[in-house]
């Protein structure tokens, strides 16, 4: 009986030391170069405009010339093109920069808030302090007020009236003392907000590009809740994985 019992506990033990080696921490077989996740927290005015007319984030913001605005423009156009079907090259933009083919609106855009990159490493020393980055974000869109469908490489898709496509730039303030980061987005199909009482929900879905980390994916979701009838309450959640 003692010899049995001695035989059991040994082997308990030699499981639980396995289990435990395999469950140590470990160089990850993931091909990622970097994982950061985005937050948005924000409460703000459901007037608050996401124009951006004089392109202000280009000029201010992201520092680049005429030159540079003009052909970030047009690889954007190039873009909805090539991706959606949708052709702006020869529509003359009006005073606020909006040119319309049919139901859909390409427009320069800023958005009226800071999005937060945030760093925690509890998981490898048990420390809760997190690290936060304020972003900017700002470029082009495609905002569509009625059905439409798209072809290019995404043919056959239709557009329902307040989908959008986007072809922007995120600004990562503080991350470098010369200058800040900036990560390309674009949109892989069009997003779309599904109500879902009291909140209104939307999947997003990116391909990443930065200089430095290459091409990457961000995906995540949002949640928008209305605090009045004046005020939108705006909940999101992104990780962005670069290769």
């Amino acid at each position: 009986m003692f010899v049995a019992l001695v035989w059991t506990s040994a082997v308990f033990f030699s499981f639980l030391n396995l289990h435990n080696s395999v469950a140590q921490s470990q160089m990850c077989n993931e091909p990622f170069q970097a994982v950061i996740t985005l937050v948005i927290n924000v409460t703000f005015p459901t007037s608050a405009s996401y124009l951006d007319p004089d392109y202000f984030y280009y000029r201010k913001v992201l520092r680049f010339t005429e030159e540079e605005i003009d052909r970030d423009r047009e690889a954007a156009m190039q873009f909805f093109r090539d991706t959606y079907g949708l052709d702006f090259t020869n529509i003359e933009p009006n005073e606020q920069g909006q040119r319309t083919l049919g139901n859909a609106t390409f427009e320069p855009v800023m958005t009226p808030f800071n999005f937060t990159f945030v760093s925690n490493s509890w998981l490898v020393n048990g420390r809760a302090k997190t690290r936060c980055f304020p972003v900017g974000n700002g470029g082009f869109r495609v905002r569509f007020t009625g059905t439409m469908i798209l072809h290019g490489e995404y043919g056959g898709l239709l557009a329902l009236p307040d989908d959008r496509l986007f072809y922007e730039h995120h600004y990562v303030y503080e991350a470098c003392k010369q200058q800040g980061i900036i990560i390309h987005i674009e949109t892989t199909a069009p997003f779309r907000t599904l109500e879902a009482e009291p909140s209104s929900l939307i999947v997003y879905n990116f391909r990443a590009y930065n200089r430095n980390l290459g091409e990457g994916t961000a995906w995540g979701v949002g949640r928008g809740t209305a605090v009045n009838s004046t005020t939108l309450r705006f909940e999101g959640r992104l990780v962005y994985t670069f290769l």
